[in-house]
């Protein structure tokens, strides 16, 4: 106790000298990990949920966007995160325990489908969305659980993942329902999109 008395004014001296840079924040433990064993909180079994994203140019074939720190392919180990906090992979976590969807994670998906370069560099490599962005974009929600040691299957997998459901159905940039959202909540939206005509003129101006 007498040690604790002594440390709390040497922590409160660095807050105070180091709170102009903002390099430290509050921070809230949770009682377990959501997500983590039944409903009484017992039991080895994760069931952590996490969206993935997908794009596709034909609304057929799908590709899933790479995310740093997300768990995605089931055979990459988890990254090194500490330190740092993955503030969006992080709240994309928070959006996969819920059915509804925050508004930035509806402009996240229109800037998505828009193909909007500051957004793409805040995910991990998406070579295949870097340059065409896709026509279609839509997320399903996964269940994560660790493998085991002397699990049967590839050795190489860190994850066993189960389809859980289809957490935003497909949707293409110019959709008027989430157009007019985006428009409702003073997001800004291209009112018209290019045609071939208006890239013609554009390019011969």
């Amino acid at each position: 106790p007498k040690a604790a008395k002594k440390l709390w004014p040497a922590v409160e001296r660095a807050h105070s000298l180091s709170s102009g840079f903002f390099v430290t924040a509050g921070y809230g433990l949770f009682r377990r990990m959501t997500g983590v064993g039944d409903e009484d909180g017992r039991g080895s079994l994760v069931l952590r949920p996490e969206l993935e994203f997908q794009g596709s140019f034909d609304g057929e074939r799908w590709t899933p966007y790479n995310f740093t720190y997300k768990p995605g392919d089931v055979s990459r180990p988890p990254p090194w995160v500490a330190p740092h906090q993955p503030r969006l992979d992080w709240q994309l976590w928070f959006s996969a325990l819920s059915p509804n969807h925050d508004l930035w994670f509806v402009h996240f998906v229109y800037k998505l489908l828009l193909g909007e370069k500051a957004v793409l560099a805040l995910m991990g490599s998406n070579p295949t969305f870097e340059d065409d962005p896709p026509k279609y974009v839509r997320v399903v929600k996964h269940h994560y659980n660790f493998t085991s040691f002397g699990s049967e299957g590839d050795k190489s997998r860190w994850w066993q993942r189960m389809e859980a459901s289809l957490h935003l159905r497909p949707i293409r940039k110019d959709d008027e329902s989430l157009l007019k959202i985006l428009r409702d909540y003073g997001f800004r939206v291209r009112d018209a999109m290019e045609t071939a005509e208006d890239w013609v003129s554009r390019g011969s101006a």
